[in-house]
């Protein structure tokens, strides 16, 4: 597995100003979904609030975790 320490500290900078901007656009709370949602948005910070089940929205994973369980 590789380890990229830059990259996990990039992350991290970038959530808690994300979150931020969400939460300002949104005016609300946010829940642990939302902060990770809105902090993994393709275009970087939020311009609108998303609202369930109507927007399409995209998504920019830095990872993705898969396990096998072909056992």
């Amino acid at each position: 597995m590789a380890f990229d320490i830059e990259m996990i500290k990039n992350v991290y900078e970038s959530v808690v100003k994300r979150v931020n901007a969400a939460r300002e656009i949104t005016g609300k709370p946010l829940t642990l979904a939302e902060k990770i949602l809105y902090s993994h948005l393709w275009d970087g910070n939020a311009k609108k609030a998303f609202i369930r089940g109507k927007d399409y929205v995209d998504f920019a994973p830095d990872r993705i975790a898969l396990q096998d369980a072909t056992a």
